[in-house]
């Protein structure tokens, strides 16, 4: 057996296999979320003209086969060589192959969300919704701008449900109510434009509750654009809206914990290449609390006592 299986594979296949796609490109490399860690943040690169990898997260990289190896030993697989080899003749030859688990458990909502229809959207009026918003500290005015009422179907238990949906950039929606937590597909960032055309900021936030919390305590629309990532795997999707749009400072607002650390990180290293466009986190407004959100409610549980 050849030292290195089947040359003619490339490792893009085999992320294609995993139902990993390519977060941003360059002129020589891939970027794909790496699945060695949860937080999907899109620090595997792929060299397209070596067929060559590295891991930022884990400080190592190679050939096909030494990524095989390294991914089968995360899984907690048998993986020598040999292992690997098998694997990757597996992967190839059967083209219905269920991958394993990328990061060691399931998403609780990937289930869920694939048996969703989406039957109607418009203004949120369910009284529901309304004291849902209430509890998370954003008023309906504000809510109505961002935020639409939901109307989708439960496909295994032909229930419908009223949801409070926030659209992204492809055509999904992130959807919420006090029971329920998911996505109608596709995942991806929401863009909102500030109220001043040409703006020279941009502001980046975790959720749309980050979002809908700053917005509440600003008490008008920014003036600045904002992006909203919905979660941390659509880091890479970042970067297509930074480029020659003229912004001066990003400001981004992710969580205090190691995740919102490496967000931090990953949006400094990834503006590097923009021409005057400087990164600023804006952590230090809602230390001690975790996020935007819980920041918020404590000021307003703090404001009423």
């Amino acid at each position: 057996m050849n030292s290195e299986p089947a040359n003619h594979i490339s490792i893009s296949e085999i992320l294609v296999k995993l139902h990993l796609l390519p977060a941003s490109l360059d002129a020589s490399c891939s970027f794909y979320p790496s699945p060695f860690h949860p937080e999907h943040l899109p620090t595997l690169c792929i060299k397209r003209d070596t067929n060559e990898w590295y891991d930022t997260s884990l400080e190592k990289g190679g050939t096909l086969l030494d990524f095989v190896c390294e991914y089968l030993a995360f899984q907690k697989e048998a993986s020598t060589q040999a292992d690997a080899k098998r694997w990757i003749d597996n992967m190839v030859r059967r083209p219905d192959h269920l991958p394993l688990e990328l990061y060691g458990h399931s998403d609780p909502h990937q289930c869920e969300d694939a048996l969703l229809v989406f039957k109607k959207a418009g203004l949120i009026e369910h009284l529901g919704l309304i004291r849902y918003l209430e509890k998370q500290g954003i008023p309906l005015v504000v809510a109505q701008q961002h935020l639409k009422q939901v109307y989708v179907l439960h496909k295994k238990t032909r229930k419908h449900l009223f949801v409070l949906g926030f659209d992204n950039e492809e055509g999904g929606y992130e959807l919420r109510n006090p029971f329920f937590k998911g996505c109608l597909r596709p995942k991806a960032l929401s863009f909102i434009r500030g109220s001043v055309p040409g703006t020279a900021t941009v502001h980046v936030f975790k959720s749309c509750w980050d979002f809908l919390s700053a917005r509440t305590r600003n008490t008008a629309p920014f003036q600045s654009d904002s992006l909203v990532l919905n979660a941390y795997e659509c880091l890479g999707q970042v970067y297509p809206y930074l480029q020659h749009y003229g912004y001066q400072t990003l400001y981004s607002w992710m969580d205090h914990d190691a995740a919102g650390k490496r967000a931090t990180a990953y949006l400094t290293n990834s503006i590097r290449s923009i021409e005057g466009l400087h990164h600023k986190t804006m952590s230090p407004v809602f230390t001690p609390h975790r996020d935007v959100h819980t920041w918020h409610l404590a000021r307003l549980r703090n404001a009423e006592a």
